[in-house]
């Protein structure tokens, strides 16, 4: 062919993505052209669909959320799916050219323990309000978090968040519990008496 000015040519194959190219005079006589395949799509959905999913091919983050639908290459794939509170899932795909691989796998919840412990001993524990003995203790549980309420007679509630996650499936915690504060009443006559308490003066 002869070229007066410039023109874009465009190749294309069946799953290859198309690829344009410029040619003009100054062209050469020979131009070679590469393509591309066409990428696959991946669709992966759990049980359950949780929103704080992380979805990774290759170690790489791809994707938080509850389901995965993804385009990628062509190729073999170790596809990696993480919560918090499950065991992680690992799954080899293979991906070929403008084809869709469907997966729907069950995740299993992390199973645990939380070991807790006080000073006093013998406090009585609450997880989300429910009473499990006195301390020390450990209290086997699935995946999640948990308030702890941590109660001693005398003494101040405590209370804290513990979750029990694939990284840590045994969390340990120690409660130190406060004394109660108590209040003091005083009157006395005359009223413009003066009071002092451990060296210091307090206004009646």
């Amino acid at each position: 062919y002869t070229i007066g000015g410039e023109v874009i040519v465009t190749a294309d194959a069946a799953k290859f993505e198309p690829n344009q190219v410029k040619i003009g005079q100054g062209s050469p006589r020979n131009i070679e052209v590469s393509l591309e395949p066409s990428p696959g799509t991946i669709v992966f959905n759990t049980q359950p669909a949780l929103a704080q999913t992380q979805w990774f091919i290759d170690g790489a983050l791809i994707h938080v959320g509850e389901s995965l639908s993804h385009q990628t290459p062509p190729g073999q794939y170790d596809l990696h799916v993480k919560n918090e509170y499950y065991l992680p899932l690992t799954t080899p795909v293979e991906v070929k050219s403008e084809e869709e691989v469907s997966l729907s796998q069950a995740l299993e919840k992390v199973q645990g323990r939380i070991n807790v412990t006080s000073t006093p001993l013998r406090a009585k524990v609450f997880v989300d309000g429910r009473p499990y003995g006195k301390t020390p203790i450990a209290i086997p549980l699935e995946g999640g978090a948990y308030e702890v309420k941590v109660v001693g007679e005398g003494f101040e509630d405590s209370i804290d968040e513990i979750k029990i996650t694939h990284e840590a499936p045994h969390p340990e915690r120690h409660f130190l519990l406060e004394p109660k504060k108590a209040a003091l009443a005083v009157s006395a006559e005359p009223a413009d008496g003066l009071l002092t308490l451990d060296g210091a003066e307090v206004s009646l």
